[in-house]
């Protein structure tokens, strides 16, 4: 295991890039009264240099959802009597998903059987690189994760982990480092395990950050994170560096707004400087 605490060292964007070419980015999830945690995913799929990020989501809320941020593009999809994403949504998604360089599923999707069917697919069948957070890892219970492929990373908290593992959460909470690196064993791709200090778990190696701040122990901080990492695999970045990038820049952010009594909005209003920032120390 190691611990990183260092800043990281972003890719540097080609002079010639455009909104097309920096990585287009699809956030599913939403659902009746939960319209703000994909907002905040795609707030943070922005911050990372995501050129084009759309929220597809229950046709319900999609005008709520455009009226918040004019730089989300929203698709309203067909959804169930509680307001969620229905399963039959899964052929309108295709194109959208074909066309995305990553997926963030499940911020606010809510829990309605057909929804949970609808997310399950989406992670296991889908070709894109995907970030699985929030309902769509409550969705990944009992599935054969290894059939999605390393292309994911998941971010479970301490209960979602312990959802997955079927271990009491004080079983987890003693050996976070162990969780992590069974569920990584167990799906094959990326896990950020989420908590005071995070532990990032990827094939053959575990990274531990203490990066942060109380502020991140915040309703809609893993939903800003999942966006992040998101944008960070749409430029292009592999997934375990991704979630780190995500991580590190996430954490710093905190500990920056906190030094100034700041809340989680202070935090998003830091992300997209300290991305560039970080950029320029490259060259």
């Amino acid at each position: 295991m190691r611990l990183v605490e260092g800043p990281p060292v972003l890719p540097a964007r080609p002079r010639d890039q455009d909104k097309w070419s920096a990585g287009k980015v699809l956030v599913i999830g939403g659902s009746r009264g939960m319209s703000g945690a994909p907002r905040l995913a795609a707030l943070g799929a922005l911050a990372a240099g995501a050129g084009l990020v759309t929220v597809a989501c229950p046709e319900e809320i999609r005008a709520e959802l455009a009226g918040t941020e004019k730089r989300i593009l929203t698709g309203g999809q067909r959804s169930t009597s509680a307001g969620s994403l229905a399963y039959v949504a899964w052929s309108d998604l295709v194109p959208l998903m074909a066309t995305a360089q990553a997926i963030v599923v499940g911020p606010g999707a809510g829990r309605h059987p057909d929804t949970l069917d609808l997310l399950r697919r989406i992670v296991l069948d889908s070709q894109c690189n995907c970030v699985v957070d929030a309902d769509a890892l409550f969705a990944c219970i009992d599935q054969p994760l290894r059939r999605a492929g390393p292309r994911r990373v998941y971010t479970p908290h301490l209960i979602e982990a312990s959802r997955l593992l079927k271990e009491d959460p004080s079983v987890v909470a003693a050996r976070r480092q162990d969780a992590c690196e069974r569920i990584q064993a167990e799906s094959g791709g990326v896990v950020v395990l989420k908590g005071p200090s995070t532990f990032i778990a990827s094939s053959g190696d575990v990274v531990e950050s203490r990066r942060g701040s109380p502020i991140l122990a915040t309703g809609g901080s893993g939903d800003v994170l999942a966006g992040l990492i998101g944008g960070f695999l749409a430029s292009g970045i592999d997934p375990a560096a991704a979630a780190l990038f995500g991580v590190l820049i996430l954490g710093i952010a905190a500990e920056e707004a906190a030094s100034q009594d700041g809340t989680l909005d202070d935090v998003i209003a830091r992300l997209p400087h300290l991305v560039e920032r970080h950029r320029s120390e490259r060259s």
